[in-house]
C-alpha cells in the first residue's frame, strides 16, 4: 500500500521535512486517492490495513465494503491470510478452551421481580448434537429496550450454559428465519464446532457482541466485547466491527475514528484482529 502526504504551499509541491516554509495545506493520499488525515493516520498505523486498498465503488460488488471517514475501503482477499489472535483453542481432547482476555463480564444490575422469565423464542441448533436455545425476557420488562435478556442452552435435557445480560440482545435483521430475523447468527466452524453470535442492544454506547461455541454437548462462552457490528461478509464468514460509534462533525469527515476489528474463521477457530 502506498501512503503519501503532499504539502502544498505557495503553489509549489515540496516534500515533508525539506525545511521549506510552513505549508498552507496538506493533501493525504492512500494508493493515489485523496483521503482525510484521520483515514490516512489510521491506515498508516493499523497493520490490518496493509491488505486494504481504496477502490471505485463498483468493486463493492466483488469484495464488500467497510466505511471509514466517508471513504470506501474495500476488503481485498489478502486480509484473510492476515494473522490474528485466536479467541479460543482446543485442548488435547478437542474441548474448547476460551481465552479469558476476550470475555468481559456483563454489566448487570440487581433487579427484583424479574423471574419467572418470559420465553421469547425456542429453537434447536444442530451442532453435531441437538442443542435447544431458549431466549427469555425479564418478567415485567416488556417495555424495556431489547428483545431478550437471558439465553439458556440445553443438550440432551441438561442445561449446559446460561447467559444473563440486563442490557439485552436483539435479533439479527437477516433472512435467517420465517420472519426475516433470527435471535442469533449461526456460523459452522468445522471440527464439529458451531458458533452462535448474539448482538447487543445499542444504547448511547455499544452493547456486547457475545459469541458461544457449541461442541460435543458443551457450550462455551468465547467472546463478550462491546462492539458495533458494521457488516457481515457472508462469503468469507467475516465480521466487521468497531469499538465505538463514529461521530461526525461535518460532511468532510469524522471527529473520531474508533478502533476497528475483524473476526473470522481459520482452521476451525475464530480469529480476532
Amino acid at each position: 500500500m502506498l501512503l503519501f502526504a503532499l504539502f502544498l504551499g505557495s503553489g509549489v509541491c515540496q516534500a515533508a521535512g525539506s525545511g521549506a516554509d510552513k505549508p498552507a495545506h496538506i493533501v493525504y493520499k492512500v494508493d493515489g486517492q485523496e483521503v482525510t488525515k484521520a483515514v490516512y493516520d489510521s491506515v498508516r498505523k493499523d497493520d490490518i490495513f496493509k491488505s486494504y486498498t481504496i477502490e471505485p465503488a463498483e468493486a463493492v460488488k466483488k469484495y464488500g465494503t467497510y466505511a471509514a471517514g466517508g471513504v470506501r475501503v474495500i476488503v481485498t482477499k489478502g486480509v484473510y491470510s492476515q494473522s490474528g489472535h485466536r479467541v479460543f483453542s482446543y485442548d488435547g481432547e478437542g474441548r474448547v478452551v476460551p481465552d479469558s482476555s476476550y470475555i468481559d463480564p456483563f454489566d448487570n444490575g440487581h433487579f427484583a421481580g424479574i423471574k419467572p422469565y418470559v420465553l421469547k423464542s425456542s429453537d434447536t441448533v444442530d451442532a453435531g448434537r441437538a442443542y435447544v436455545v431458549n431466549c427469555y425476557k425479564y418478567n415485567g420488562w416488556e417495555n424495556e429496550p431489547g428483545d431478550f435478556n437471558v439465553v439458556e442452552m440445553t443438550c440432551g435435557g441438561d442445561t449446559v450454559l446460561t447467559l444473563d445480560n440486563s442490557d439485552a440482545w436483539v435479533p439479527f435483521m437477516r433472512e435467517l428465519g420465517e420472519d426475516g430475523q433470527c435471535p442469533y447468527y449461526v456460523l459452522p466452524l468445522g471440527r464439529g464446532a458451531t458458533a452462535l453470535f448474539f448482538k447487543g442492544y445499542t444504547y448511547e454506547s455499544p452493547s456486547p457482541l457475545t459469541v458461544v461455541v457449541l461442541k460435543d454437548g458443551r457450550a462455551s462462552l468465547v467472546l463478550n466485547k462491546r462492539m458495533v457490528v458494521n457488516e457481515i461478509d457472508d462469503e468469507h464468514k467475516m465480521f466487521f466491527m468497531q469499538e465505538d460509534f463514529t461521530e461526525y462533525v461535518s460532511d468532510d469527515g469524522p471527529a473520531t475514528m474508533p478502533a476497528r476489528h475483524f473476526l473470522w474463521i481459520k482452521d476451525g477457530m475464530l480469529y480476532f484482529n
